[in-house]
């Protein structure tokens, strides 16, 4: 199975040294879900807006996808 690497970018870039076996590209981008949905619970609550980035490589360094969410909180 390929390795496929996470790298998180959140305000502060931390690079995926490990990495996690998975079967094809498309769990790759389901893993990528899961990060940003568990990323996001740790923003400063705070803050009105988060901005968080996940980016998929392979094991040749290669970027093969990117998923952001952005939360914003605005008063109405």
């Amino acid at each position: 199975m390929p390795r496929y690497f996470f790298d998180i970018h959140d305000g502060v870039f931390l690079q995926d040294e490990d990495g996690l076996e998975l079967a094809d590209l498309s769990a790759a981008r389901a893993e990528a879900r899961r990060a940003l949905m568990g990323l996001i619970w740790h923003c400063d609550d705070a803050k009105d807006a988060a901005h968080v980035r996940v980016d998929v490589r392979c094991e040749g360094g290669q970027r093969l996808l990117a998923a952001t969410l952005l939360l914003v909180v605005e008063d109405v």
